[in-house]
């Protein structure tokens, strides 16, 4: 699935079991890919953002809009 992530989250925001880290700032507003559910941390979409940041990040998924491709 193609993702957008719609915002900086929080720490513990909504129960979310990760951090925001500075260099997930650069994917706001950007449509990532994602890589995997994490299913052991609430919440957590690991999205990959190609040529903005350099790997994965956890993000939660209630900032994650799901973009839609019309073929």
């Amino acid at each position: 699935d193609r993702v957008r992530i719609t915002r900086i989250a929080k720490e513990g925001e909504r129960g979310w079991a990760n951090s925001w880290l500075g260099q997930m700032n650069e994917a706001v507003g950007k449509v990532g890919i994602v890589t995997y559910t994490q299913s052991g941390i609430k919440h957590d979409v690991d999205v990959t953002v190609p040529n903005v940041v350099e790997r994965p990040f956890g993000y939660p998924d209630f900032i994650l809009e799901l973009v839609t491709v019309d073929w």
